[in-house]
Parts: C-alpha cells; structure tokens; sequence
C-alpha cells in the first residue's frame, strides 16, 4: 500500500493509503518497510477532498501533471493578493476563515490561516498543543493578507525538529499569558505527547512499532518520524526486500 496523508477529520489520527484507497490507524504501520524508490499518491479534486490515486513512480510524492490537476496547489502558495485557483477552491474560499497562532510547546509557535469548520483539526494536523485564534474574516482572501502581514512577527512554517524541541519543554501557562486571546488547548496532542519516549526525528528504513501520532510525526519507541518521510513510499511488510 502508498502512504498518501494523515487525517483528523474524526477526531483522532487516520492514515490513508492507496491500493485501494483506504483508511487505517497509524499503529498499522508498524513494522513496514519503506520502499526507496517513492511513489505519485495522485491529486486532490472536488468538493469531498478525494484524492485521485496516480502511482507513477516519481522523485517527490507527486508528479508534475497531479501537481497541476492538485485543486488546492495555487492555495498553497497564496498571500491573499490575487487569485488563480479553479472554482472549486475558490468556493472553498469563499467562507468564514480564522487566522490562528499554534503552540508547541517551549517558547516554539506559529501563525496559519484555517477554514472556521476545519479549525481545529487544521491545528491538529500539525501537532500544536494549543491555538488562539487571532482574527476572523469572511473569507480565506482576507484572512491570506493578515497571515502575511504577521509573517514579519511570527514564523509560518516549521520543521520537525523545531517541533520536536518544543515538545522537550510545553509551558501551556507561557502561551497563554504571551499572546493575546483565549488560548484551546488540544487534549489529544497532550496525551499523545505522553507516548514519546525520545525526543529525537528519525528517518529510517523500516518503521518500528509505531505507538500513535502526534500531528503528521509517527511515534514510536525510538523517536518520532515525519510523515513527509513516508508519503509516497510503498509501505511493504518487513520480510520483503521489493524495490531495493
């Protein structure tokens, strides 16, 4: 099977892969072994957010053609200026949006924009421990152009690592005294921060036995693995030495 995304649309963490398209938990990873060639896992299209399986093999998770047909890629690079997405992500667009200020933990946050009924697993999804929200507005346009204009007092993006020393030190009491709002905090995360043993990001071969997830890092005993790491590798049983 192709590891393709985690979600958090049912409250907990689900992994979907492809081959057929399907869900699983993150604990049934474990003990696979990654393909080292990677793997297109297709493009995401329509109103329900399926992804279109590819398969090609690739040198990223996505070829350039699934790249192009992917719904929300010129989202990814917008700052609220123009527009050039097609209409389904301009309806997606075209709702109330928050833009939110995500803790992880020690003195380590970041500023996002999120859809208001995708909020909190958008936050979730990228393992904070809390949020505040700091602004609302009608649509994901507008709330584009605060994100950008905070960008020069917070940062908006992280790497794993940045998360992961985080993590060593939450001080929920810190975020919630720092920053303007009413801070949410995320129970879900907090308990699965009790399930790292090692404050360490890993990239390995095969995944050992995977304990849950925490955001789009897989923990397991030895240290927590990026998703990105996965994404697009065939996830093969251990005993198998296909595609090396």
């Amino acid at each position: 099977m192709l590891a393709v995304r985690i979600w958090y649309d049912r409250g907990g963490p689900e992994v979907e892969v492809h081959a057929p398209p399907h869900r699983v938990s993150p604990q049934e990873l474990s003990n696979r072994t990654l393909s080292a060639s990677r793997y297109c896992i297709g493009y995401l299209t329509g109103e329900k957010h399926e992804y279109v399986p590819c398969g090609r093999e690739t040198k990223g998770y996505q070829c350039e053609e699934c790249a192009r047909k992917h719904v929300f890629t010129p989202c990814a690079r917008c700052h609220g200026f123009s527009c050039s997405a097609g209409e389904t992500a301009r309806k997606w667009c075209f709702q109330p949006f928050a833009v939110y200020l995500a803790y992880f933990g020690g003195e380590v946050v970041k500023v996002g924009v999120a859809a208001e009924v995708r909020l909190r697993e958008r936050v979730l999804e990228q393992g904070a421990l809390a949020y505040k929200v700091l602004s609302r507005f009608p649509d994901g346009m507008a709330a584009r152009r605060e994100e950008y204009r905070l960008f020069s007092k917070y940062r908006g993006s992280l790497r794993p690592e940045d998360k992961v020393e985080g993590y060593k030190d939450p001080d929920l009491s810190w975020f919630d005294s720092s920053f303007p709002g009413e801070t949410e905090v995320l129970d879900y995360s907090l308990r699965a921060l009790d399930l790292v043993r090692r404050h360490k990001v890993i990239r390995p071969a095969r995944i050992p036995g995977v304990l849950g997830a925490i955001g789009d890092l897989l923990i397991t005993p030895s240290g927590l693995i990026p998703f990105s790491h996965v994404r697009g590798r065939r996830l093969l049983p251990s005993h198998s030495l296909l595609d090396y």
